[in-house]
């Protein structure tokens, strides 16, 4: 109700909007001209203005306490009138009881992924269809990755000022790191660090570090503070620098107390350079205010939309079964990042393992095997190659009745034998 009174005169227009419109229209208009509103009589307005927004449906104004209502639509829903809903449930329509009219709680539905018609997929045909998808966005993709290349230069002027480079944004920045290395530290030494791996541990991030730097002796010790001094002093003796490339730093594994103080101690030497990529929303909570320091990081933005193919890779999809190929890929990944000798040495396990029906090896048997063949030179030797494999939970070592240790393979014989047909095996 919209009451306009003219300044010069007692003129009054009464108008009558209609409630439920959006944007507000005038429904029903008049002039009325009176002496003075105050003498409209009482009972007169209230049955004008009853029999006016009777015709809208409104409920009439109390002139006690106004109250308002909303007209029923033609969708199905809650309204705040004074009627019961379809459930039964009956809303007050006053500011009070809010909070009563809240505590009913959303019926939650029963539906769930596994009542869906899925395929029965294995992960080739997954992968397989995936990658027939239309990419209608590749070539803007591939220009955000190419604008990228201009800040090369700044990053290896940054670099010898003290600080290291952190990408973030939307899409896999796997490229854009990867274009960085081959234009500007194929004449550095340099080590890449995969963060998204699933079983990446401490022990290969030292390891990898080792060979950058050409230590022969193994680096792995119980005292971190052994391993950084013995770092420093190779880079010293050498007098190079290093360059860490660390794909996720965020990573669910990279995200360990151990490793990020680590990488904070190695992030302060002045010989060791760092860029990495995060993806997390939450990366920076990662880490304090004395490691951000310790870092001294320059974020980037490099907002690439590509797609997180390779960070993805270890991940289950509910549109494929779980199979041997699944299981098959993992075993190759785990390989890949292994050292021609822990190959050989898997090598003759598997095939023991496929000659005796999978009913294990003997370590003494294995021992044997792999000196024979000048892989190990010592039990304790080839003991600490096994750690490699139980800690990627490929193979476990249990004590028979007698006490001897028995090496088991935690993978099915078909996807041994199709590990040996593979490329890989025959490097």
């Amino acid at each position: 109700l919209l009451l306009n009174s003219d300044m010069a005169g007692d003129a009054v227009e009464v108008k009558f909007l209609k409630l439920n419109a959006c944007p507000y229209e005038i429904v029903s208009a008049s002039e009325v001209l009176v002496t003075s509103p105050s003498q409209l009589p009482s009972d007169v307005q209230k049955q004008v203005l009853a029999e006016n927004f009777a015709r809208d449906s409104v409920p009439a104004i109390d002139t006690t306490e106004v109250k308002f209502g909303f007209k029923k639509s033609a969708r199905k829903g809650k309204h705040f009138e004074k009627n019961a809903t379809d459930d039964g449930t009956v809303f007050k329509d006053t500011a009070q009881n809010f909070f009563e009219n809240s505590e009913k709680c959303n019926v939650t539905s029963t539906n769930s992924l596994d009542r869906l018609e899925r395929p029965n997929l294995d992960s080739q045909d997954f992968l397989r269809i995936l990658s027939q998808a239309s990419d209608i966005h590749r070539q803007h993709s591939d220009d955000l990755i190419a604008s990228c290349q201009n800040n090369h230069a700044d990053w290896m002027i940054q670099f010898c000022v003290g600080f290291n480079i952190l990408l973030h944004g939307y899409g896999s920045k796997i490229q854009v790191i990867e274009r960085f290395r081959q234009s500007e530290l194929m004449e550095y030494r340099h080590v890449v660090i995969k963060g998204f791996y699933p079983s990446i541990t401490l022990k290969l991030i030292v390891n990898a570090i080792g060979d950058a730097l050409d230590i022969t002796d193994s680096l792995i010790t119980s005292n971190l503070d052994t391993v950084l001094t013995r770092v420093t002093e190779e880079l010293a003796l050498l007098g190079e620098d290093l360059f860490l490339l660390i794909h996720n730093i965020d990573g669910v594994m990279m995200r360990q107390e151990r490793i990020q103080d680590f990488l904070c101690s190695l992030a302060e030497n002045p010989s060791v350079h760092m860029i990495a990529s995060v993806d997390h929303i939450n990366a920076s909570l990662l880490w304090d205010q004395k490691k951000r320091c310790r870092y001294s990081w320059i974020w980037y933005d490099c907002t690439t939309f590509s797609d997180y193919s390779s960070e993805s890779c270890y991940e289950n999809s509910f549109l494929a079964s779980s199979s041997g190929t699944l299981a098959l890929s993992s075993l190759v990944n785990v390989v890949k990042s292994l050292t021609p000798n822990a190959r050989k040495i898997l090598d003759i396990v598997i095939r023991y393992h496929l000659a005796n029906n999978c009913n294990g090896m003997p370590f003494s048997q294995c021992y044997m095997a792999c000196r024979e063949a000048f892989l190990v030179n010592s039990e304790v030797n080839l003991r600490s190659q096994l750690v490699e494999f139980t800690d990627h939970q490929l193979m476990k070592i249990k004590k028979n009745n007698e006490g001897a240790d028995i090496i088991h393979l935690n993978v099915d014989a078909s996807i041994m034998t199709k590990y040996l047909e593979s490329d890989v095996a025959k490097q």
